[in-house]
Parts: C-alpha cells; structure tokens; sequence
C-alpha cells in the first residue's frame, strides 16, 4: 500500500505537518515542513500539498437546527473542482462529523444578488 508524501500529526502543543521519503535502510523518514496551532489548519495544508481535494462540508454552529434535518442548504464560495453534484460530502461540525450528504443541486450566485446594496462599492438603480 503506496503511504501519504504529507501526513499531518499532533506534536507536543500543536500539529505539524511531515514529509516522508524512503530511508537508507528501507524505512520511512519524515521531517516537518510547518506547524499549526490548530488540527484543521494542519490537514488543510497536508491535503494541499498532497494535491488532494477534501471532500468535506465544515460547519462552525448548527444555524436554526439545519443540520438535523435530511435535507439543507449552504452557501460556499464557488469551486468546480470541490463541489459537482452527485458527489458524495462528510459533514462536520466542530470537528465531529454529523454524518453523509449527497449534493443534489447548486446554483452560482454572485454576492450582490444576495446583499444588493449593501456590498461596498456596489450599487443597483432604482428603476
């Protein structure tokens, strides 16, 4: 089985992150390449630098009960290669993951849409 080139790991106050390369004697060394106060920050850099996408959905609060339901909705900035529909996303929520959701539909929005006058710099005429 081919291991991860980055990994990231708990070291005594945070998270690093490793780069593993074969050793002299068959086995494997690693060497931290950068560390992280928070586990998140960590794996984040670990995906990028293994050229992964992560296929999770994070969500700091539970916005009016959203995530108890068996359907919602969520707005996220726009990333084809991240989010296709019919792709399946674990859903965390503070680091606990809530369970599995399958992403039936999107639509690309763009911010003023949403908050019209209220984007700085924006403004719509009133017809």
């Amino acid at each position: 089985m081919r291991q991860s080139r980055y990994t990231y790991e708990r070291d005594s106050t945070g998270w690093v992150v490793v780069e593993w390369r074969d050793g002299n004697a068959g086995g494997r060394v690693g060497e931290t390449v950068s560390s992280h106060i928070l586990k998140s920050d960590a794996r984040r850099e670990a995906y990028r630098l293994n050229g992964w996408v992560d296929y999770r959905l994070e969500f700091s609060y539970n916005w009016n009960g959203k995530l108890n339901g068996k359907a919602f909705t969520s707005i996220r900035l726009w990333n084809e290669k991240k989010y296709v529909q019919g792709r399946e996303y674990d859903v965390y929520l503070k680091d606990f993951r809530r369970g599995r959701v399958k992403l039936i539909s999107m639509k690309r929005m763009r911010l003023h849409w949403l908050l019209g006058d209220r984007v700085p710099g924006h403004h719509t005429k009133n017809v």
